[in-house]
């Protein structure tokens, strides 16, 4: 059944030293009877034993089994052998404390694929005499109970050999010998080999006695039953001599042996009967050995699940605290990882367009940009939009409805009736746009006008806002408020701007939310409130979006292009320093001439190309700069005595008495006395301006006209400087404070060409493509374009601010999820490492019992699993966490009406595949190194 032939085992001592362990030996085992293997400490029997068991491997020579070679075994083989043909009873029971007794015994017939039945369970512990001990845990039985415990697990799966390494060293004499009883009867029908170095028993018990001494078989003797008939030392028999131990030749017994030994033809064996060889025993007759007739098949191990997964939690809570901080690391990174995905996934286009859709967009808004700075920063301002970048983009967004946009400036001043003691935050200046559109167009449009189109150049449609505006505040005509209550109440009135009267026929409903800036109007800028949280997107809407949006009829905008522009920014300098700014621009000969004054040193008839007259409010800063505080209040002064002497010195009586007259104040008091208490009871707007007149007589008398560089702006981009304007007077037209008049001819240079000039582009959203969409978010997120034409939209617009951010930010959120995870990964490996180490004799057991490598990885494989599962799912909402909070904040701050990141499927899937990685990388090392281990090596947690 199982023969040794020149086995050789060497081990090498932690000092490198070399020891034979076993040393050529061959030996030859039948297929039943109970076989003691004795010999000294260190003698090689339990080197023998693990090699019989598979636990260890020879170095030298074969192992025969069921005349089956084992040189070519591998680990798994030898795994399948312990599970199918081999039961260890071991000398510290090496019971699994996990487990209860049934299931501990369950175990070994679980690993071959069998079912275990409670009943053949229970039979088995009767046989053993522990019935009714199934349920309880291995801490609660003695040694003698462990020990049956550890034979019921070895027989209940009927082996072939059972190896009990020592079984009786543990137990008391009297459970040692019911050990042995024990034994003794299950040899009937098995091979037992029984590892002991109590010769009192295998004398007793034994069929066979191996002994070893120093790695090698001293003797092998089988018990025979036959007794000594003779008490002669010296016995003469057909097999040679035998001498009796410790017994000395006499010379007597020399002759008779040498008498002998002359009649023999063959050989003659003259064997001392030794001192630890017993009555009843004789050399073992290999050729007396019955073999095994049964084919070598093996049965794989397969280790159960529930079995698995029960020393997988035991493994995993051994150090919780250490568990949890793995845990807790590995799901940081886990979440950086998920949100970082998250953020990458952002896509700008599908992300506006959600916002585009959920917010029910009307129109949408395009401008014109040019590209500034340079390779390493660059920035984008908006500028002009022509009628040549206008056909470009119809030509771009061919599928889409495009409007242009033209400036306009009208005041509601005039037309809305203000509570001035209450201004609310709703008040509007000016609008600043108006389209031209035919009813085709306007079909295309979500938009909805009550009333009618303009079919003239004197006919106007007024946006919803301004409806809304003037029901609020009331509607101020020529001589009477109107109170409007419904739309037909405003069609028919007039407006006047840009010298024309204009008949309004229509309101136009752009559909936007009006009912969101509501709460401007309850609240104003004298109330002591802070500035609602919408109010500049309403002010942004109000001057460019469609709130303020009016319409004119065709060709009223081609009409405008004739007229002189009146609106031109100019910014006077004296000596690079700033002085004056103005808006507004007419000729001198337009300005009425009375109200005009000139310096004494400016011949009004003889005015040149550069001269140019400004209004008062500028002179006075003028007439400040260059007379002086200190003279410009003596003549302030001068002109009260001389204007009102009398008056001034009753004032004086009553709150300065010290002075008889206003002559007796000291010249360093005139000033503050006269000019600043005493003009303070008297003074009034039409005495201040007799007083500032006498100021600007003096000055226009005694000083010479200045000369200013003075910077002419046709439009917000482009400047037009002009060096030696000189300012020969000043009007008193209160028309325009911000006015400034010039010649004919330079007022002929600031003439604005015919040139077509938008404001921005409305684009019409009904039955807008997608492609026209994408294609419109494309360009604006587009950098390398020097002028393009982009999505006006603060909401598109923040997303592809976003998309840009977050790109930004991925490489920077990557690493650093990167470092975690390895940081995780290596405290993972210390705890596999550690669990593995703990677990270290329970695998060594559960390898004696025939679990194979493969078993083992499944253990720490479900570990790792569940491990990784708990990270997962942590990780996972984790994420879901970051990301609604994110979405809430940016929701709740932006108003956008949609979520900007979604965790779905990709990254539940990733953070999941991440976290198994991180897991099974980080436990490879320490499970496949276990799992690779000699059996014998983890019993004895090497």
């Amino acid at each position: 059944m199982l023969e040794l032939r020149n086995i050789g085992k060497t081990y090498a001592t932690k000092k490198g030293v070399s020891v034979k362990a076993l040393d050529n030996v061959s030996v030859v085992f039948g297929k039943t009877g109970l076989v003691f293997v004795t010999g000294k400490s260190g003698s090689g029997k339990s080197t023998l034993l693990n090699l019989i068991g598979g636990l260890d491997t020879y170095d030298t020579g074969d192992m025969i089994i069921n005349q089956k070679s084992s040189q070519d075994f591998k680990q798994k083989d030898f795994d399948s052998y312990r599970n199918t043909m081999v039961g260890f009873i071991f000398q510290e029971y090496n019971i699994l404390e996990e487990f209860s007794v049934a299931q501990n015994i369950g175990l070994a017939l679980a690993l071959q694929g069998q079912k275990v039945s409670d009943e053949a369970v229970n039979d088995l512990l009767k046989k053993l005499d522990i019935e009714g001990l199934g349920n309880r845990s291995p801490n609660e039985l003695s040694g003698g109970q462990k020990q049956r415990v550890a034979i019921a697990r070895a027989l209940v799966k009927n082996p072939q050999i059972i190896l009990a390494d020592e079984p009786t060293g543990a137990l008391d004499s009297n459970t040692g010998i019911q050990l042995l009883e024990t034994l003794k009867s299950l040899s009937k029908d098995r091979l037992v080999i029984v590892i002991s170095h109590d010769l009192e028993f295998a004398r007793k018990y034994a069929d066979r006695i191996v002994h070893f001494v120093d790695g090698k078989i001293a003797y092998d003797i089988t018990y025979t039953g036959e007794e000594s008939q003779s008490d002669e030392p010296v016995k003469f028999t057909d097999k040679g001599i035998t001498i009796e131990p410790k017994y000395q030749l006499t010379a007597e017994d020399l002759k008779v042996i040498n008498a002998y030994l002359q009649n023999q033809t063959k050989p003659t064996h003259i064997k001392k009967i030794s001192d630890q060889t017993y009555s009843g025993f004789s050399t073992t007759d290999t050729s007396d050995i019955e073999q095994s007739s049964e084919p070598f098949k093996l049965v794989k191990s397969k280790l159960p699940f529930k079995a698995s997964l029960s020393m997988s939690l035991n493994a995993l809570i051994h150090k919780k605290i250490r568990l949890v901080f793995t845990i807790l690391l590995t799901t940081i990174s886990l979440v950086m990882f998920g949100s970082v995905d998250t953020l990458s996934n952002f896509n700008a286009e599908d992300k506006s367009y959600e916002v585009f859709e959920k917010n029910n967009y009307n129109y949408l808004m395009l401008k014109n940009y040019k590209r500034g700075g340079d390779s390493s920063w660059y920035y984008y301002t908006e500028v002009n939009l022509d009628e040549e970048v206008f056909q470009s983009a119809s030509d771009l967004y061919s599928n889409s409805i495009l409007i242009p946009v033209y400036p306009l400036s009208l005041s509601l001043d005039a037309y809305i009736k203000y509570d001035w003691n209450k201004p609310s935050f709703y008040d509007a200046y000016y609008y600043t746009s108006f389209i031209e559109i035919d009813n085709e167009t306007l079909l295309g449009t979500n938009f909805e006008v009550t009333g009618r189109l303009p079919q003239n150049l004197n006919e106007v449609v007024v946006p919803m806002h301004f409806y809304q505006s003037v029901a609020y505040y009331g509607f101020n005509k020529e001589d009477s408020v109107k109170d409007i209550n419904e739309m037909d109440d405003l069609i028919g009135e007039m407006l006047y701007f840009n010298e024309r009267n204009m008949k309004i026929v229509g309101i136009i409903d752009y559909k936007d939310d009006l009912s969101v800036y509501e709460e401007l109007k309850v609240s104003g800028w004298n109330q002591g409130v802070d500035t609602p949280q919408n109010y500049y997107k309403y002010v942004n809407r109000l001057r460019e979006g469609t709130l303020g949006l009016f319409i004119f009829g065709e060709g009223y905008y081609e009409s405008l292009r004739h007229v002189k522009n009146s609106r031109v920014e100019a910014v006077f300098y004296l000596e690079n320093e700033r002085m004056h700014q103005f808006s507004t621009v007419s000729k001198i000969t337009d300005v009425d001439a009375e109200t005009i004054k000139y310096f004494d040193s400016v011949d009004p008839l003889n005015l040149g190309e550069n001269d140019i007259v400004i209004n008062e409010y500028h002179l006075g800063n003028m007439i400040h700069r260059d007379l002086g505080d200190y003279q410009y209040n003596t003549i302030i002064v001068d002109f009260l005595v001389e204007t009102y002497y009398d008056e001034l010195n009753l004032l004086l009586a009553e709150h300065f008495p010290m002075y008889e007259t206003v002559d007796d104040i000291p010249d360093e008091d005139r000033i503050a006395i006269i000019g600043y208490e005493l003009y303070g009871y008297i003074s009034d707007a039409e005495r201040y301006t007799k007083a500032f007149n006498a100021v600007v007589e003096f000055y226009l008398s005694t000083s010479e006209a200045p000369s200013f560089q003075v910077d002419f702006f046709k439009d917000y981009y482009t400047n037009y400087p002009i060096i030696g304007l000189r300012v020969v007077g000043f009007t008193s037209d209160e028309d325009n404070v911000y006015a400034y008049h010039v010649s004919n001819e330079l007022y002929d240079e600031l003439y604005i060409e015919g040139e077509i000039i938008y404001n921005f582009i409305l684009v019409s959203t009904k039955d807008m493509k997608r492609e026209d969409f994408n294609k419109m978010v494309q360009q604006s997120m587009n950098k390398g374009l020097l002028y393009k034409v982009s999505l006006q939209d603060e909401n598109i617009d923040y997303m592809i601010m976003l998309s840009e951010t977050v790109y930004g930010m991925q490489q920077f959120f990557f690493w650093t999820a990167v470092i975690l995870a390895g940081f995780a990964a290596l405290l993972m490996f210390t705890f596999i490492s550690s669990s593995v180490s703990h677990s270290k004799q329970e695998i060594g057991i559960l390898r004696a019992i025939g679990a194979s490598s493969r078993d083992v990885l499944g253990i720490f494989s479900k570990e790792t699993l569940m491990i990784s599962i708990m990270n997962a799912v942590l990780g996972v909402i984790g994420t879901v966490i970051i990301t609604k909070l994110l979405n809430d904040s940016m929701i709740y701050n932006l108003n956008l009406g949609t979520t900007l990141f979604d965790v779905g499927i990709r990254q539940i899937i990733l953070v999941t595949l991440i976290s198994i990685v991180i897991g099974y990388l980080s436990s490879a090392l320490p499970v496949l190194k276990t799992a690779s281990k000699k059996p014998i090596d983890a019993i004895k947690n090497k």
